[in-house]
């Protein structure tokens, strides 16, 4: 039985945790509840395990908080489980994935912020996953996955100014 942590310290709700047995094979899954709290209610065999936990927009996590991003769950800490027995404390503080892009777009002579232009966000494959539109004084914010991305304006009304890749 343990808890599931955004870095806030809101609990996550539906958070999966997984649990490996030192071969790495799987064992067991669970999912956190409204409160943060998870248990493996199927009961585990006297031994040492490996437990993974992630979530919708976060990144994953090795107990004991060792960040895991496709890494070998071996290479967490072990678990050590007794039979009959409750192991708890086997918490996890998971960080949101989520960052912010923001910018301001202006006129090049001028200084002065351009409203209306739409600012597309593209990933490393060419993929639009996100959009802005700078506001009267040319600013403009939206959000993605933790990543590399490409923004391109489309000027839509603002004529005469040319559509501009930035990376």
């Amino acid at each position: 039985r343990c808890a599931e942590w955004n870095s806030s310290g809101a609990p996550i709700y539906l958070a999966e945790v997984k649990v490996y047995k030192s071969n790495g094979t799987l064992a067991a899954t669970a999912f956190s509840d409204e409160s943060g709290n998870y248990s493996v209610v199927n009961g585990l065999s006297a031994g040492n395990y490996y437990v993974l936990a992630s979530a919708l927009d976060h990144g994953s996590k090795l107990y004991n908080n060792i960040p895991c991003n496709g890494c070998s769950v071996t290479g967490g800490t072990a678990v050590a489980v007794t039979s009959g027995q409750t192991t708890s404390n086997i918490n996890f503080t998971l960080v949101s994935n989520i960052v912010s892009i923001s910018g301001r777009v202006t006129d090049s002579t001028t200084s002065a912020g351009l409203s209306g232009v739409l600012v597309l966000i593209y990933n490393s494959t060419g993929a639009q996953v996100a959009l802005g539109v700078t506001d009267g004084n040319g600013d403009y914010s939206t959000t993605v996955n933790a990543g590399t991305y490409y923004a391109r304006t489309e000027n839509g009304a603002n004529t005469g100014y040319l559509e501009q890749l930035y990376n």
